[in-house]
């Protein structure tokens, strides 16, 4: 048996963190140099490899850690996290999204109720003192210095306010002077002259074409309703437990929870998407049916956030 599959053997007695340590020395590798590799500190490989969980963060980033080690020296990742005393569901380490439950007998309630209403009054003393006064005071007949009488424009005229009708004057009678004998001028002067035809008023048919022809153009000038903002497609599909945040352009939160491994989430919103993983390495992206490699967002942690798609108008 060789030193090292005997170093290993060794290793798989004592934990996950031996076996990385074991696995690193057999390769000549120091603490430092396996951190550098890892794009890790060098007290967080150090932690893996000693186990000290209260020196590393949350359980679910530790996960991503150890399956970069294992693959990094050549180790199976699934038996090392295995061997990792990990508790994925500590519900201290889970986030509380609970929100706060808004009540009609809070205070910011309360306030805002009082001055809707109070609101509404205001409208109401300011209507009045505009405009229903006014129309009050129209219909008033109202009396001069004179002792006349003026009423409002179509309302009935009291009998008490009208009065009696004028009595009529009698016709005056002139004597009528004598006539003097017709002559012919005379008489074609005095043939009554043809009355001219009357003209037919076209304004009501002119009206009528007018509005027919502005009922097209009005049509045309009606607002459309806007269409609805196009959608896109984001697919994950996880080979790793990861972290994931996923937020629209609209700012609705798609996604905000721990997925584990061997799941997929297929998520429709308003590009562009913001995409959080905290685990980079073991999701797969797709945008519209295209492969999307993150690759270059990655973190020194494995963890990513980036922006997908193009606003569309």
């Amino acid at each position: 048996m060789s030193d090292t599959e005997h170093v290993q053997e060794s290793a798989e007695r004592l934990g996950a963190g031996a076996r990385l340590r074991a696995a690193r020395e057999a390769r000549g590798q120091t603490v430092q140099q396996a951190a550098q590799a890892l794009r890790l500190e060098a007290r967080v490989v150090q932690a893996l490899e000693a186990e000290e969980r209260a020196a590393l963060p949350a359980d679910m980033f530790i996960k991503g850690y150890l399956r970069a080690y294992a693959r990094h020296l050549g180790l199976d990742p699934d038996t090392v996290v295995g061997e990792f005393p990990l508790d994925l569901h500590d519900p201290a380490l889970m986030p509380n999204i609970t929100r706060p439950q808004v009540r009609s007998s809070d205070a910011p309630v309360r306030l805002v109720t009082y001055a809707v209403v109070l609101g509404l009054v205001a409208l109401l003393a300011i209507w009045w003192a505009t405009q229903g006064s006014d129309r009050f005071a129209e219909r008033l007949p109202v009396e001069d210095a004179g002792g006349s009488v003026t009423v409002a424009a179509g309302d009935a005229v009291p009998d008490e306010v009208a009065g009696p009708e004028p009595l009529a004057e009698p016709p005056i009678v002139e004597p009528a002077a004598p006539a003097p004998a017709p002559t012919a001028a005379s008489e074609r002067a005095a043939a009554p002259a043809p009355e001219p035809a009357p003209q037919v008023q076209s304004a009501p048919a002119d009206a009528l074409a007018a509005r027919r022809e502005a009922a097209p153009a009005a049509n045309e000038a009606a607002p459309r309703v806007a269409a609805a903002a196009p959608k896109s497609r984001l697919v994950l599909r996880f080979e790793a437990d990861s972290w994931t945040e996923v937020t629209d352009a609209s700012g609705e939160r798609l996604a905000y929870n721990l997925v584990a491994a061997g799941r997929e989430l297929s998520l429709e919103g308003e590009p562009p998407f913001t995409v959080f993983l905290g685990y980079s390495p073991g999701v797969a992206v797709t945008y519209d049916g295209a492969r999307f490699d993150q690759s270059r967002y990655n973190r020194a942690n494995d963890a990513a956030r980036f922006r997908i798609g193009q606003a569309r108008h």
